[in-house]
């Protein structure tokens, strides 16, 4: 006699029953192991994305979206700051280092971060091949968007303005920028970012402010007017150059952010406070912004791995109940068995396999299903924010899970199978109640 294809005959012969509890038990730890990949990967993102950056300076406005606009690039920025504020900081005796980064167009959907050669150390990454970008209308590629993008040294490419892809903004077709050098793969902001110095950044959008300020005259041209031009034309030309100049360098040498790394912790405590309350930009803690982001979406997390549990609960009891209720229904067959020679062991074994196979099945959809809800939450992630997001330690996951599901079912079979201690069988044999 096989017990266990007996097993397989019975649970199949109630598949609504057992399908349900299949579900019940599927769903649940499915939404256990989602929530904790969840958590465990933006987690993981969050603190190996901090890169040592203790403060981010940027323009007034939401320190939360200064953070993620600066440090994870996933917002738009607050505004740009003067570079003054970057080489005043920069000396400043709490400061360890400032990096500054200059932002407002995008390959792609790529971003193209006009910044420093320090901009790299942050994240402990250097070059897989070429070198750094030095010159205007250099850039070096992360390693994400080279492999993306397909792009590799030597190849040309123009930004766009904006920072998403579907954002739609003018192309600098005109001013093609060269790949000089790739970083190597990190696993953090910097492979889905496209490096290039200051100047790259400024010469692009000074260049198009001034084609912006001379269609803005053409399109009010006075034909009137045009004698009086002429004669001023070349007292202007004169002085073109000189003018063009000084007000480049006023309007151009701004920066989004500034990235600082303080060089003592009495810094901490001082040094934002003291750049918000004399200074007209404003200074966040990435840290503490994100601690405050994660206090607020953990509320939405803890109800889910809550309701998780509750299903669990419900597939429990709906286990229990399916096998006390076959035990009780068979009880006429299970009499028989033990008249034909059947022990009283292979009937609690009957009952534990049944008890095994629907828990097992049950682990194994879950797993399923919560590996195909991280693939497309880390898909659309990937597609919407460039951001590569990848399971964390999901083993050790599985295995906790399946510990605490195998304890929870030996004790509901241990209570099903109760009725098989008691069986009468010369009473259930004779129909006698």
């Amino acid at each position: 006699m096989n017990i266990f294809l007996l097993a397989i005959k019975n649970s199949t012969s109630k598949m609504l029953s057992t399908s349900l509890s299949c579900i019940l038990l599927a769903l649940s730890i499915g939404l256990l192991l989602f929530i904790s990949q969840i958590n465990k990967a933006l987690d993981h993102q969050l603190q190996n994305n901090f890169a040592g950056i203790d403060m981010v300076v940027g323009a007034k406005g939401s320190p939360l979206q200064l953070v993620l606009s600066s440090v994870f690039h996933i917002d738009n920025p607050t505004g740009n700051i003067t570079y003054d504020e970057y080489t005043k900081l920069k000396k400043h005796p709490w400061t360890k280092e400032v990096v500054p980064i200059s932002l407002g167009d995008n390959y792609n959907g790529y971003r193209i971060i006009g910044t420093t050669a320090n901009f790299a150390s942050l994240y402990k990454t250097t070059l897989e091949k070429g070198k750094n970008a030095t010159n205007p209308m250099e850039v070096v590629l992360g390693s994400q968007v080279a492999e993306q993008s397909k792009l590799t040294l030597g190849d040309k490419i123009h930004g766009t303005h904006g920072l998403l892809a579907n954002q739609e903004g003018g192309k600098h077709e005109e001013h093609m920028m060269i790949v000089v050098g790739i970083y190597q793969s990190t696993g953090k902001v910097i492979d889905r970012l496209i490096t290039t110095p200051l100047e790259t950044i400024w010469m692009l959008h000074h260049e198009d402010t001034e084609d912006g300020h001379t269609d803005h005259e053409e399109q009010h041209h006075d034909p009137h007017k045009e004698e009086h031009h002429s004669h001023e034309e070349e007292h202007h030309n004169l002085h073109e150059e000189e003018h063009h100049s000084h007000e480049g360098e006023t309007h151009i040498k701004e920066v989004t952010a500034l990235l600082v790394s303080f060089r003592n912790p009495r810094a901490l405590l001082m040094l934002p406070r003291h750049i918000n309350d004399t200074t007209g930009t404003m200074a966040a803690l990435p840290k503490f912004e994100m601690d405050k982001l994660t206090q607020t979406t953990g509320i939405g997390t803890q109800t889910i791995q809550w309701i998780a549990y509750i299903i669990l609960g419900i597939s429990v009891l709906s286990i229990f109940i399916h096998l006390y209720k076959t035990i009780k229904e068979r009880s006429y067959e299970l009499a028989l068995m033990r008249t034909y020679g059947a022990s009283r062991w292979q009937l609690v074994q009957l009952v534990g396999y049944e008890g095994i196979l629907i828990t097992t099945l049950g682990l194994l959809l879950g797993i399923l299903c919560s590996q195909i809800g991280l693939s497309i939450m880390f898909t659309v992630i990937e597609n919407q924010y460039k951001q590569s997001i990848t399971t964390i330690h999901l083993y050790i996951d599985i295995i906790q899970v399946s510990l605490i599901l195998a304890l929870v079912i030996s004790i509901v079979i241990l209570f099903a199978m109760y009725p098989i201690t008691k069986m009468d069988i010369s009473k259930i044999l004779s129909h006698e109640n």
